[in-house]
């Protein structure tokens, strides 16, 4: 296909979507971000389904190339990118997003190809739709029902990665962690969304009441007892106490950490890793009046949001610090001295492996390599918590990853390292069908299992002399 023009994207949803998948795949930019700057006069509907048009493009990338592939004469990575991101963009629609006529989806999209391409690439887009739509195989619906039938050690993990839309290499992994059985309902989770999770800072039933009476499809949640779920909120600056500071969004298995670490009024607690303070503010909401928060991130501009979301909730303020919580003589320097913390929560930078819905470009990112390359980070990380804490202190260590690189093996090596840390027990805070499953103070939660987040906790003590 010859090469023209291109033009400017209109600013509709359809042409957004290309405009941030292409930001996406040229320049590597994250796509929940991109999502966060859509103008605010824009109507619901259309905010909602430009995220859903590029969030599902993400997440099924590579089952959609596998039905483009074939309808194309060049190979998909020749397009001019614009053009194969409107292929990508169209062909989700007739695949796997609300119904609409086939004829409407292609229409729209050879209507974009020749706004910001040229003629060639509209009749181009017009000929590989119209392939699409007449093929048998489409269908991501019928596509998922299958595999939740599969029999995946029949199958192996390269065929559960290719009919899943994941990387190989992910699924091998799974499959040799986890086994065939646990990999494929991994890998199901990834393609299957999940409740919206909130954090009561107000007696639970209230806020169930205001979120049912703006229309919300709301209820408790069953791990911890301020959780709520939400089907499809919205916008979350329009739900009811948002700007009171109602509530926070925050996952089960999340607000399952600070119950594991089990601040207690009149303690120092110290909140490493802390931006955007999702953690912090539950670790306030425990101490109430008394005690204090420490909350440390070496990034300026997540701290500052931290700020910001801490004043809205009126659980309490934090001292904020601006260190490197890798690093014990920055620590120090800051004026985090060794040994004065009664309790450390390390929620660390990870892989995040469990998050693969909501956040469907982590897939495409992770490697081995990378997951190496974070271990290393967690375990300076994890020595430096340790060293915060005094004796008969107490340290959760979280992820929200799937790799053992990243969580039992970076625990393991502290426990191995220093002779007065010792696993905890995480069973008084887990449900008790969950507690056999805690092992040396560790616990994987997998979202086909537990109904949460992918997420690892470890509790840590630092035995008395």
């Amino acid at each position: 296909m010859g090469k023209g023009r291109t033009g400017r994207m209109p600013a509709t949803p359809r042409g957004l979507a290309v405009q941030k998948r292409l930001a996406v795949t040229e320049s590597g930019a994250w796509p929940d971000r991109l999502l966060e700057d859509l103008p605010a006069a824009w109507p619901e509907r259309d905010r909602a389904f430009l995220t859903a048009l590029v969030q599902e493009t993400t997440r099924l990338e590579r089952f959609l190339d596998d039905l483009l592939v074939p309808c194309l004469k060049q190979p998909l990575d020749k397009l001019d990118p614009p053009v194969r991101e409107i292929l990508r963009t169209a062909t989700v629609q007739l695949a796997a997003m609300d119904p609409l006529p086939d004829h409407a989806v292609v229409s729209e999209a050879v209507k974009l190809a020749r706004l910001v391409t040229h003629e060639g690439a509209a009749r181009l887009v017009n000929a590989v739709l119209r392939r699409v739509a007449g093929g048998d195989e489409r269908s991501w619906g019928r596509r998922m029902d299958a595999m939740a039938g599969a029999d995946p050690e029949a199958l192996g993990p390269a065929a559960v990665a290719r009919a899943l839309s994941l990387p190989d290499d992910l699924l091998a992994l799974w499959w040799d962690e986890r086994g065939p059985a646990d990999a494929l309902g991994l890998a199901l989770a990834a393609q299957r969304a999940t409740p919206f999770a909130f954090r009561a800072h107000v007696p639970r039933e209230t806020l169930l009441a205001q979120f049912r009476d703006a229309g919300l499809q709301a209820e408790a949640g069953p791990l911890v007892p301020e959780e709520i779920r939400v089907s499809a909120p919205g916008r979350l600056q329009d739900l009811p106490g948002y700007a009171e500071g109602h509530w926070a969004v925050q996952g089960p298995a999340a607000m399952l950490a600070t119950h594991v670490l089990d601040p207690r009024p009149g303690e120092r607690v110290a909140d490493l890793g802390a931006a955007p303070g999702g953690k912090t503010g539950h670790i306030l909401s425990r101490l109430g009046d008394r005690g204090t928060v420490v909350a440390v991130d070496r990034h300026g501009s997540r701290l500052d949001r931290l700020r910001a979301n801490a004043q809205r909730w009126q659980l309490g303020t934090p001292e904020v610090i601006e260190a490197d919580a890798a690093d014990p003589e920055a620590l120090q320097a800051a004026g985090l001295a060794p040994g004065s913390f009664d309790r450390v929560l390390l929620d660390a930078p990870c892989s995040g492996l469990g998050t693969l819905y909501r956040k469907a470009d982590l897939r495409w990112r992770w490697s081995r390599a990378r997951s190496r390359e974070l271990a290393q980070l967690q375990q300076r990380m994890l020595r430096a918590a340790f060293g915060l804490l005094r004796p008969g202190g107490t340290l959760v260590y979280a992820t929200c990853t799937l790799a053992r690189e990243e969580n039992e093996d970076v625990v393991a090596s502290l426990l191995a390292a220093a002779p007065d840390a010792r696993a905890g027990d995480l069973r008084p805070w887990l449900p008790a069908a969950w507690s056999g499953e805690a092992t040396r103070g560790m616990m994987t939660l997998l979202p086909h299992r537990h109904g949460t987040e992918g997420f690892f906790l470890a509790r840590i003590e630092r035995v008395q002399p």
